[in-house]
């Protein structure tokens, strides 16, 4: 029955009413949207950090401005890590970007060619693997195969059995990942010296000693040998040169009972030119960048919710004194204080829980059809969660409520006497 006559109070000013809920529904329109964006953001790093935090990463020493896959590091700084105290078992690896341009919007990393041994990788990670959709793991010593993750798999309509070109090669799809939500998905896994190939053919640098190295091979033995001394040995160093040894990150386990951050620091002291992020650093910069991501995105939505409180002290102050008389005549006939507070909360909560429902609905709804269109392309942008939409209705109905105290106390306090009088 309160309930019925706070709507029939409500629907006295249709058109205030409708957009003073209007105003709670962008600003909840705004926050469902923009939050199922960070809770998406929030998933990936996550599963990110159950995925890249149970290992010490080591990458190339980074040169600014130099794109993915321009720094690496030979094979000797592998046998170096091997030697630090505390390393259990290293897994070089080569990452790189799939295509030299990207042309597709994506949330994340872009396409990737991770050139791994997956055994040695999930033993550094303690079991932490790929779990495979369908297809199988590579057998040790294959060469021409490509795991391919979960949305790179969508985006390509990549199928086992089939050929996948990179970068101008072709592999065979042994295996399509499971979806991990965070980086995997989007590679392409392949055997090590296939990635140190195409690392090599990227590179204009590398191409040219591979070139070198071959013209050299080339030369007949019975030429070489009349060659002078000194010239003999550089054509020999430069016929061994380290192309298809090259790295540029590695995966690093630790031997049981060691701490990896102990670890980690031993190898950062021991081993030059490479940067080591043990496990809790890997964590704190991905917390990191979550709660910047998410101060911003609600710092946004917090603005359109203060534009939408704003009308609702409007639209009851106005209601106050429209009604003064009839609060007056309330007064008069034994209504106490709580129940015209209780009444004018009531209306001021009522507008936010209407505004709260249709905006959840209306965003959930436009992300519904942004992720289904996305999705065509590869990408799925936003993640709707229960928990964002039930956020989304309380928050409405307390914004609400706390924006009607103020004219709900007003109309309480009014005399009824002085009430009564107005005209």
């Amino acid at each position: 029955m309160v309930v019925q006559e706070a709507l029939r109070n409500l629907l006295r000013q249709k058109g205030r009413t409708a957009l003073t809920v209007t105003g709670i529904v962008i600003g909840i329109f705004a926050l469902t949207v923009m939050g199922a964006l960070a809770e998406k953001f929030n998933q990936m790093i996550a599963n990110g950090e159950r995925y890249f935090t149970h290992q010490i990463s080591v990458y190339a020493a980074h040169v600014n401005g130099a794109p993915l896959g321009s720094n690496f590091f030979p094979a000797e700084k592998v046998e170096e890590i091997k030697r630090v105290p505390g390393v259990d078992e290293v897994a070089p690896e080569v990452l790189m970007l799939m295509e030299e341009e990207t042309r597709r919007l994506t949330l994340g990393i872009p396409p990737l060619i991770h050139g791994t041994d997956l055994a040695a990788v999930a033993r550094t990670r303690r079991g932490n693997q790929l779990v495979l959709r369908e297809g199988r793991m590579p057998r040790p010593g294959e060469r021409g195969w490509v795991v391919v993750g979960a949305d790179l798999a969508f985006e390509r309509k990549a199928q086992v059995g089939e050929v996948l070109r990179l970068r101008g090669r072709s592999f065979r799809v042994v295996g399509v990942a499971d979806k991990t939500m965070t980086g995997p998905d989007r590679m392409a896994f392949v055997a090590l010296e296939d990635a140190q190939a195409l690392l090599a053919e990227s590179q204009p640098y590398l191409r040219l000693l591979k070139e070198q190295a071959e013209a050299v091979r080339a030369i007949p033995d019975f030429w070489v040998v009349l060659l002078p001394p000194a010239i003999r040995r550089q054509l020999q160093a430069v016929s061994h040169l380290p192309v298809q040894g090259l790295a540029t990150a590695a995966s690093v386990g630790w031997k049981p009972g060691e701490d990896p951050e102990e670890v980690a620091r031993r190898i950062r002291k021991a081993v030059s030119g490479v940067e080591v992020y043990s496990p809790a650093e890997m964590r704190r910069s991905l917390r990191q960048a979550t709660l910047l991501f998410n101060l911003l995105i609600l710092g946004s939505a917090t603005i359109a919710l203060v534009v939408g409180a704003l009308a609702v002290i409007n639209t009851m102050t106005m209601a106050v004194l429209e009604r003064t008389r009839e609060i007056g005549l309330k007064r008069a006939l034994g209504a106490r204080t709580a129940d015209v507070l209780r009444e004018y909360l009531l209306e001021a909560g009522l507008i936010g829980f209407l505004g709260g429902l249709a905006g959840v609905g209306s965003g959930v709804a436009f992300v519904s059809a942004l992720n289904r269109w996305m999705a065509e392309r590869g990408a799925v942008l936003f993640a709707a969660t229960p928990r964002l939409e039930l956020l989304g209705v309380v928050l409405a109905t307390g914004l609400g409520v706390a924006a009607g105290v103020y004219p709900a106390l007003r109309a309480a306090r009014l005399d009824c006497v002085q009430a009564l009088r107005e005209e």
